[in-house]
């Protein structure tokens, strides 16, 4: 393979983000370079997940990338290398890097106004007392009613603060909040 100027790390990343399609000869000459040791066995990917910084899916590590690059040279000691049932099959063994996952609810299209509903939630919610930054404790929240986004139900509980109190008050005093005002 003639040399771009680009490092292994660059050629990689153009591989795993979907640059102008790469040959095979030149995939397989990455996965060489990967690992020279042969494969008895399909390799596992990795078991630790991080969010991607973006905030779109999992991010992709060096781990990752090993794993990618020993699954290729497993597939090319096996004498299979037909890449669109290498894709797939990556797909296969690592769903989490996989367009075909299941995603988070969409957001809804129209913005929807919080509604006293939607106060009750939260006070049943901080009635617990619960450990936890305030971005993750509205991250889950927001995970278990998915009908507004983390950050709008946090502006929300910090504008109407009061009012979610009151309503945290009357459930230490064992009142029903669930019903009219």
């Amino acid at each position: 393979m003639e040399d771009d100027g680009m490092d292994i790390e660059e050629e990689v990343e153009a591989v795993l983000w979907g640059s102008p399609g790469p040959s095979t000869s030149w995939i397989n000459t990455l996965a060489s370079r990967a690992d020279s040791a042969p494969w008895d066995q399909s390799p596992t990917p990795p078991r630790a997940l991080f969010r991607s910084t973006t905030g779109k899916g999992v991010a992709f590590t060096q781990e990752d990338t090993n794993f990618l690059m020993r699954f290729l040279k497993y597939r090319e000691s096996q004498g299979r290398v037909d890449m669109v049932q290498f894709w797939k099959d990556v797909a296969a063994k690592a769903p989490h890097h996989s367009y075909d996952r299941d995603l988070p609810p969409p957001l809804p299209d129209k913005k929807m106004r919080y509604s006293r509903e939607d106060d009750i939630l939260l006070a049943k919610f901080f009635y617990e007392k619960r450990e936890g930054t305030s971005d993750k404790l509205f991250q889950a929240f927001a995970c278990q009613h998915p009908h507004h986004p983390w950050k709008g139900w946090q502006e929300h509980h910090q504008i109407h603060k009061a009012k979610i109190d009151h309503l945290i008050e009357l459930l230490t005093m064992g009142q029903d909040i669930d019903g009219e005002p």
